[in-house]
């Protein structure tokens, strides 16, 4: 799989990022990513989680539903759930936006799950859409 790292800078020095690794060889339009991000003295890291085609879809038609009319959520969360959840909302009557990221990492019996949240520059949004596009869809 050649897809590349796809980045999302945002206020505070926060950031989250998606690397696809592969997708299901079964044709179901499962991806395989590994997700982090970082921020305000957090950070979490899962070096393997698998998204779903059918949220895939619905998240990808509600972000370029969330692009157009600056209002809603769109959410996707992994096939294993807690393992990641994005969720993309408005923040204000102005349009605009906050990501809210959750990951959930486990070392044997143990798990550790950590949140963020936090705006970015909403002008940069459309290219955000893209490039979840680019790195999500099989």
């Amino acid at each position: 799989m050649c897809r590349s790292l796809m980045r999302i800078d945002g206020d505070d020095d926060c950031w989250f990022a998606l690397e696809p690794l592969e997708t299901d060889p079964m044709g179901r339009r499962e991806v395989r990513a590994a997700v982090s991000f970082a921020g305000r003295g957090f950070a979490a890291s899962n070096p393997s989680v698998w998204f779903g085609g059918d949220a895939i879809a619905s998240f990808l038609a509600a972000l370029r539903q969330l692009d157009a009319d600056r209002e809603g959520i769109a959410t996707i969360e992994t096939l294993t759930p807690t393992e990641c959840m994005l969720n993309f909302h408005n923040s204000d009557r102005f349009g605009h936006l906050m990501l809210d990221v959750s990951i959930t990492a486990a070392v044997g019996v143990k798990q550790s799950t950590c949140n963020l949240s936090f705006s970015f520059d909403s002008t940069s949004f459309p290219a955000i859409v893209n490039q979840m596009e680019a790195a999500l869809v099989v």
